[in-house]
């Protein structure tokens, strides 16, 4: 009886279980402390975002394009000028700024569009109807 007391005494008392108890403890303070973080960086991408969005649009889509030497050079003007944040948010504010630049010429290709998407419509059409 002596000896089960002895050993559960050792077990208790062990002084790597004590080390595992310290590293756990300490641990889950770190994983605190991560957590806390994780939700002050949350926050401060949320006000980056709002800002992002109020200045180019919220930006949902993603379009791969090739450019030149000349444009991808001035794309990086304005990232190394600190005017925005990378190559994309510049892509993306070049883009915008292209389409309202030129409005009236996106308007009237937009109005012809339409009118090709119902003739393509119509001929859909016909294409279901049976022959007489």
């Amino acid at each position: 009886m002596d000896e089960a007391i002895e050993v559960e005494y050792k077990v208790k008392d062990n002084p790597n279980r004590r080390k595992e108890k310290d590293m756990s403890s300490r641990m889950e303070g770190l994983f605190k402390e991560a957590k806390k973080e994780g939700v002050k960086l949350k926050e401060s991408f949320k006000g980056k975002i709002g800002e992002l969005e109020d200045r180019f649009g919220l930006r949902e889509n993603v379009v791969m394009v090739r450019i030149d030497d000349e444009s991808l050079a001035r794309l990086d003007e304005l990232v190394d000028a600190g005017l925005v944040g990378s190559r994309s948010e510049a892509a993306a504010a070049m883009i915008t700024a292209g389409i309202k630049s030129r409005s009236a010429l996106f308007e009237q290709i937009a109005e012809r569009v339409a009118k090709i998407r119902e003739m393509k419509e119509e001929l859909k059409g016909l294409l279901k109807e049976e022959p007489s």
